[in-house]
């Protein structure tokens, strides 16, 4: 025997049902939600900007030539940089969002990989 259907609620419903209601009436309860999201994006944005830094850090770190790197990771870095600039992707770089994912994969694969190689050139190179 099959399940009753479970109703949809009609959009008349969810305004007039009292108990949606008074949470929407509360003070303070759109901004909460808002706090929280500032939230959220500052810190998404921080790593971002970390993220992209060490990005940058690992290119260095292979053009320095006083600076030795063990063989398979650099290679590693080399291919991930190589896929992040080439336009062929497994997803294309038009889809907005989309495009970027393969590309945010790849290269945190690769920043993963050569993480104690990147910490080991931040203590020998200093930074701005």
């Amino acid at each position: 025997m099959a399940a009753p259907p479970t109703p949809t609620p009609k959009v008349d419903e969810v305004f007039t049902n009292s108990q949606w209601k008074a949470q929407a009436e509360q003070p303070g309860a759109l901004e909460q939600i808002g706090h929280k999201w500032d939230e959220t994006l500052s810190t998404k944005g921080q790593a971002l900007k970390t993220y992209w830094a060490d990005l940058q850090l690992a290119y260095k770190m292979l053009r320095d030539p006083n600076f030795q790197i063990e063989r398979s990771k650099k290679i590693t870095v080399i291919i991930a940089l190589l896929y992040i600039i080439s336009p062929i992707d497994l997803i294309p770089d038009a889809i907005p969002f989309l495009g970027m994912l393969d590309d945010v994969l790849v290269a945190g694969y690769a920043l993963k990989q050569v993480a104690d190689e990147l910490a080991r050139y931040k203590k020998m190179v200093p930074t701005p």
